[in-house]
């Protein structure tokens, strides 16, 4: 049906955690948290706060450059 309206249907790749942005970012918040150790829902609340911010511009680019979107 797709092809009778000249389009293409492309498959997409298996999925990867590893080539994923977004699962290495949680990696290191979820590594973070673990550390914190917090002990009430508000102490959860500011440590996944604080760990949410810690991610910096480096660590961002290092996700990037590890996923293979690099310049």
């Amino acid at each position: 049906m797709i092809e009778e309206y000249g389009c293409e249907l492309w498959y997409l790749p298996a999925y990867s955690p590893d080539l994923n942005l977004i699962e290495q970012t949680f990696s290191k918040d979820k590594g973070a948290l673990m550390k914190a150790k917090a002990g009430s829902l508000d102490a959860l609340f500011e440590a996944t706060s604080d760990t949410l911010c810690a991610v910096t511009e480096k660590d961002a680019c290092g996700f990037f450059s590890h996923c293979g979107y690099v310049e």
